[in-house]
């Protein structure tokens, strides 16, 4: 097994905390749809006659099905779960918002979460015709985007290759739908844990021949670095309090071999 230096890994994490080498802290891994297909943006749909009501937001359902497939593609994976999300541009809440798919004398309401999740129903049958998602906000107003939620470890400690394999199956994730998206590779380069407010949160970095106190900065974040040295020495991290949230730090690069 080889050794790690403690400075190697300190640099490392000082690395993410400056921001260099072209990372970038996602709130929500958000994929940004094709622009080709539209599967970003609420279309207008039929273009507004003078007089009339603004259009509203709409999208055809066979522009959101190739990303719809990929998600689905993704459910084998254990500690991840992709969730469609519609945003509002124009700062609607989304208790406000209403979505609607309409095939031909059908109309099936699609419940709005809390957060703006949705869930999307597959039908293959409908992609062949003219199916439309309907909402009750003004055209290009809304967006439909992707984010991915990490199950968080259990207890206050947990060995590195733990959080290396949640990165992986986070890599098995974004391929299908980046490529269904029309999106360049990307893949994940390390986590970001988030600490609940004012919690004074400290994390250890244990079992590399000196322990280590590693720095959570002012806004209770803690950038953790995908490292083929700590896989290999796979240390054990002790938190207190443990992180609320983990948040995916992507690189736009082809996806490299996986141990």
């Amino acid at each position: 097994m080889r050794t790690v230096s403690l400075t190697v890994v300190l640099l490392s994490l000082a690395w993410l905390l400056a921001g260099s080498f072209g990372f970038r802290i996602e709130q929500l891994l958000q994929s940004p749809m094709s622009p080709a297909t539209a599967t970003g943006t609420m279309l207008a749909g039929p273009q507004q006659e003078p007089g009339l009501e603004p259009a509203l937001a709409r999208i055809a359902y066979r522009d959101l099905y190739p990303m719809l497939v990929a998600m689905q593609s993704t459910k084998s994976l254990t500690r991840v779960d992709a969730v469609a999300l519609l945003t509002s541009r124009v700062g609607a809440a989304p208790a406000d918002l209403r979505l609607t798919l309409v095939h031909e004398d059908s109309r099936i309401d699609i419940p709005v979460g809390a957060k703006g999740d949705v869930v999307i129903p597959v039908n293959p049958a409908w992609q062949q015709g003219d199916a439309q998602l309907i909402t009750n906000q003004p055209a290009d107003s809304l967006e439909m985007r992707v984010s991915y939620l990490l199950t968080r470890f259990s207890g206050e400690r947990v060995r590195y290759r733990w959080l290396w394999e949640s990165m992986n199956q986070l890599n098995k994730a974004l391929r299908p739908i980046d490529a269904a998206l029309g999106m360049p590779p990307r893949r994940v380069d390390g986590l970001l844990l988030e600490f609940p407010a004012g919690a004074a949160a400290e994390v250890w970095l244990l079992e590399l021949g000196q322990d280590a106190n590693l720095p959570v900065n002012a806004a209770g974040q803690l950038p953790l670095p995908r490292d083929a040295d700590l896989y290999a020495a796979n240390p054990t991290l002790v938190f207190s309090p443990p992180p609320e949230r983990m948040l995916p730090l992507l690189v736009a690069a082809p996806p490299v071999a996986e141990p």
